[in-house]
């Protein structure tokens, strides 16, 4: 399976301006008493039907590039969406098991 090289500098939707504001959408979710949990675990899920076990692998590396490129609330959703990877991974390890 070929797993697609993630560099958002070539991503045409990326806007770096969005991430110029103090405001941390996941903050911002919290004060309006929105769980963003459900939607982080439906990105998570979707990854992991699309790559399999190479999910992991791909969200950790989608991560370590906002944090190379200082974009540390992008950082953030995505240790959160790796995080929920893993329960998945143990999860189907415990089914299988």
């Amino acid at each position: 399976m070929n797993i697609p090289n993630y560099d958002h500098h070539n991503d045409h939707t990326f806007d770096e301006t969005k991430n110029n504001g103090n405001i941390n959408i996941l903050s911002e979710m919290n004060l309006l008493g929105i769980d963003y949990n459900p939607f982080l675990e439906i990105a998570a899920k979707d990854l992991s039907d699309k790559l399999g076990d190479l999910a992991y692998g791909y969200s950790i590396s989608i991560r370590q590039s906002f944090i190379i490129n200082q974009d540390l609330e992008s950082a953030e959703i995505w240790a959160k969406i790796s995080n929920i990877l893993l329960l998945l991974n143990q999860e189907n390890y415990n089914k299988i098991h």
